[in-house]
């Protein structure tokens, strides 16, 4: 496997990981202060719909291929 195709897709899966993980933990913060606010619904909501739409980026990167390749 042509790493060059790799690289960009790893980079990008990182980028998609980190804002997912900063929007997890603005949904856990809201969700410890106040489970049942509508705040907190629409970041559960925003949430579910970012991991949805880079499903297919991080899952281009995971695998025995992506290891080999480096």
């Amino acid at each position: 496997m042509d790493r060059s195709m790799i690289c960009p897709a790893s980079i990008d899966a990182v980028t998609s990981g980190k804002k997912l993980l900063a929007m997890t933990n603005e949904l856990q913060n809201n969700m410890s202060a106040d489970p049942l606010s509508d705040a907190g619904e629409s970041l559960f909501h925003n949430l579910s719909y970012e991991i949805k739409k880079n499903a297919v980026l991080l899952y281009r990167v995971y695998g025995q291929s992506t290891s080999l390749a480096y």
